[in-house]
C-alpha cells in the first residue's frame, strides 16, 4: 500500500470562477456563488448555507459544485494556514469564485470528510 500520494493524483483541482466585476450580494440570480468569505472550517457548505445569487450561463462554467466536493480557500489565513469545507447538498445551481478551489476527491483513494480536516 502506498502512503505517499501527491494530492493532484487523488483530487482533481478545479479554479473558481473568476468574474469581471465586483460580486454584489443579491439574492436574486440563477446561481449561488461560495466565496473564500464563506468557508469556515468544520462546516459544511449547503443549499442552506447564505449565498450571493448571479445571474449567469450554467453551460460556460466548469467550477460547478458538486456533493462530496471540499471548497479550499485559495490564499492562506493570517495564522498561515488554508480553510477548508466539505460541500454537502448543495444547492442545484452552486459555483465557486476564484477566492476558493474545487477539490473533488476520488471517492476510491481519499475521503472528502477527511480531506477537509487536513
Amino acid at each position: 500500500m502506498q502512503t505517499n500520494m501527491k494530492l493532484k493524483d487523488t483530487v482533481l483541482i478545479i479554479s473558481g470562477y473568476t468574474f469581471r466585476t465586483a460580486l454584489s450580494e443579491g439574492k436574486s440570480g440563477n446561481i449561488a456563488v461560495v466565496q473564500a468569505k464563506n468557508i469556515a472550517p468544520g462546516v459544511p457548505i449547503t443549499r442552506e448555507t447564505e449565498l450571493p445569487k448571479v445571474s449567469l450561463e450554467q453551460k460556460v462554467l466548469k467550477a460547478t459544485i458538486q456533493d462530496g466536493d471540499v471548497l479550499l480557500a485559495s490564499r492562506g489565513t493570517m495564522t498561515g494556514g488554508f480553510k477548508a469545507a466539505l460541500v454537502t447538498d448543495p444547492a442545484q445551481n452552486m459555483i465557486a469564485a476564484s477566492s476558493a478551489y474545487i477539490l473533488r476527491p476520488d471517492a476510491k483513494i481519499i475521503s472528502a470528510a477527511y480531506l477537509a480536516v487536513l
